[in-house]
């Protein structure tokens, strides 16, 4: 569904972000941001408009889902997860997940590779190195990835007007998409207005929309520093496979609907030390991999962050 897109350019002037009374915080503020030739006042600027294009959904669109999720869980779930599904909630600070094997999943990938003659024009080690990181920061999540597919189009329209919900992302989609209810799509381009990448939620699977869209110098050894080591497409997937960013809500409410995550009035930036954004709920988890930190500073999810995976999964996307 296109209003499910999730995008991943740092959605920050949302809904709730500010709600920080008398938060704590130091900020990491980095001036003079430079970010593949163009100058940004700093990474705060650049995220606010380039980070990620994955949206805060609105209160409508995350009580839909979480009603379709509650029926699952009431339904499957308990038999699925052997009593160990849980009910997340903000503020929370407990891993109440710990219990949870989670079940092993090998998804295939179909990599779609976007250029313009030799620019962007990645190569099959590329799209394997860009699955390696995703297999290390999956670890232990029972999820893995494989490269099943592979192809190349060269479309200079495609490669440089790529943007969420634009006409050249339509068009690319409708003529590479490969059976989403089955295969996670990975498409790299250039990318318009600068853009990190973005992707879908697990209520897309089976339309030729469904998929997540990197820019290809954020592949590991690209030009995207500090983006450039294969987390954009870990945040990515992470969103394909269903959780919002650790700053979904800000201070209150039930968050990114997940309780070993504390609550965060708005995104990390750079690998700041002892951020803690909302006062009471527990120092900021800026090394996860859904918030908006440098690649280098990433390294984890959370136990119920995988739950949640794996819920969103069997409920959406049962053919995996």
């Amino acid at each position: 569904m296109k209003n499910l897109i999730a995008v991943l350019v740092l959605f920050l002037g949302m809904h709730g972000l500010a709600q920080s009374a008398g938060k704590k915080e130091v900020e990491s503020m980095v001036p003079g941001f430079k970010f593949m030739g163009q100058n940004y006042g700093s990474q705060e600027e650049f995220g606010l408009t380039r980070r990620c294009k994955t949206p805060l959904l609105e209160t409508f669109q995350l009580e839909a889902i979480e009603a379709k999720t509650e029926i699952w869980r009431k339904e499957v779930g308990q038999y699925l997860f052997d009593g160990h599904g849980y009910r997340a909630a903000k503020p929370g600070s407990g891993s109440e997940c710990g219990g949870f094997t989670p079940p092993s999943i090998d998804i295939p990938v179909a990599f779609h590779v976007i250029h313009d003659g030799n620019n962007g024009n990645l190569s099959e080690s590329d799209a394997n190195r860009q699955i390696s990181i995703l297999n290390g920061a999956f670890s232990g999540t029972g999820f893995s990835f494989y490269l099943a597919i592979i192809d190349w189009s060269d479309n200079a329209n495609w490669y440089y007007n790529m943007s969420p919900n634009g006409s050249a992302e339509g068009q690319a989609k409708r003529a590479l998409s490969v059976d989403s209810d089955v295969y996670l799509n990975i498409y790299t381009a250039s990318l318009s207005g600068g853009l990190l990448g973005w992707a879908t939620f697990p209520s897309s699977s089976g339309s030729t929309d469904d998929g997540v869209v990197l820019l290809d110098e954020s592949l590991p050894g690209g030009s995207a520093a500090p983006y450039n080591k294969g987390d954009t497409g870990t945040h990515e997937v992470g969103h394909w496979l269903g959780l919002y960013h650790t700053f979904q809500g800000g201070c209150s409410g039930n968050g990114d609907y997940v309780s070993d995550t504390p609550p965060e009035a708005s995104p990390a930036y750079g690998c700041p030390r002892n951020r803690d954004s909302c006062a009471g709920g527990g120092k900021d988890d800026i090394k996860n991999f859904m918030d908006y930190t440098d690649d280098g500073c990433m390294n984890h999810f959370t136990d119920c962050q995988t739950v949640r995976m794996h819920e969103q999964v069997a409920a959406n996307r049962s053919q995996l």
